[in-house]
């Protein structure tokens, strides 16, 4: 059987067809065995190649948590309290405060780690891919040998 959903909004119509619908409702089953499997706490965490701090709900994350910059074991306080973000820091609601955990890279402050972050942001925001090339080549150049080639200011 055949499955076709048409939606008209204003002066457009879309129109959608599916295939088999028992299919679909097979396939719609699996979504929802995915989303439950998303809610137990996970081992450990990928984070992104310029992410050296992570702050999760509590005791979401229960594994080791590794740098993305750099690959170091991060440090962890649990429990938290009080404000996650700068931003909510600025807004100064007592309410927005939370519980959560901080995983903190231990050699985040080094000119090293902070030249990294600079080389890679700047590499992924760049139009052209030979400069792209170019500056994640000296990213893991810096990384190899953890000197800084220059003094980075955030």
């Amino acid at each position: 059987m055949l499955a076709k959903i048409i939606i008209t909004l204003g002066s457009y119509r879309l129109a959608f067809r599916f295939g088999d619908l028992n299919t679909l409702k097979g396939k719609m089953s699996e979504k929802k065995k995915v989303k439950k499997t998303k809610k137990f706490k996970q081992k450990t965490e990928k984070l992104g190649e310029t992410q050296a701090r992570y702050t999760p709900d509590v005791d979401k994350v229960e594994g080791p948590v590794y740098c993305g910059v750099c690959g170091e074991k991060m440090t962890v306080k649990r429990n938290v309290h009080g404000w996650r973000t700068f931003m909510s820091a600025m807004g100064g609601n007592p309410n927005s405060k939370s519980n959560y955990d901080v995983f903190q890279c231990p050699v985040s402050e080094e000119d090293w780690h902070k030249q990294v972050v600079k080389l890679r942001d700047r590499a992924r925001n760049e139009s052209s891919s030979k400069l792209e090339a170019i500056l994640r080549e000296e990213a893991e150049e810096v990384l190899k040998t953890k000197v800084a080639t220059k003094k980075v200011y955030f």
